[in-house]
């Protein structure tokens, strides 16, 4: 009678760990592009929020000068602040114009929209494929995502 051994062989554990090295690799970039894109519509959520504010301070005082929404805020995981300023990081909110931007705290996204909802992107994240002000014309939120 030979004896039997419970168990498994290093064969088999490798193989094991193998097909868990290879699902990780493809699961965790995954993910992380899954987080960063709910930063991102978070940002732009509070930008276009600011805005409508915006709008109705100046339907109620006839100026945007002065109004609130021009004052930075940030979202709730404090991964963006927005504020009244430019692409440039100049500007202010005047009478008859503003812009607001949204900026990443790690500086890696920037968006803005304007009184007339002129949406800008300049993203400098790793395999996005939107850098310098080639995202004008809307707002970039996803990974190979092109403005028109």
């Amino acid at each position: 009678m030979a004896n039997r051994y419970a168990g498994f062989t290093l064969i088999e554990l490798m193989i094991t760990v193998a097909v868990i090295a290879i699902l990780a690799s493809v699961a965790l970039p995954a993910y992380s592009d899954y987080i960063l894109r709910g930063k991102v519509a978070a940002g732009t959520q509070l930008l276009a929020e600011q805005k409508v504010r915006m709008e109705q301070y100046f339907a109620a005082n006839r100026t945007y000068s002065g109004a609130p929404a021009c004052t930075a805020r940030r979202t709730e995981d404090n991964s963006f602040v927005i504020e009244g300023k430019k692409l440039d990081g100049t500007g202010d909110c005047t009478a008859s114009t503003f812009t607001l931007r949204a900026a990443s705290t790690d500086g890696k996204f920037l968006y803005t929209i304007d009184q007339q909802g002129t949406k800008q992107s300049k993203i400098t994240q790793a395999g996005w494929a939107v850098s310098g002000t080639a995202g004008t014309g809307c707002w970039v939120v996803k990974r190979g995502q092109k403005c028109n």
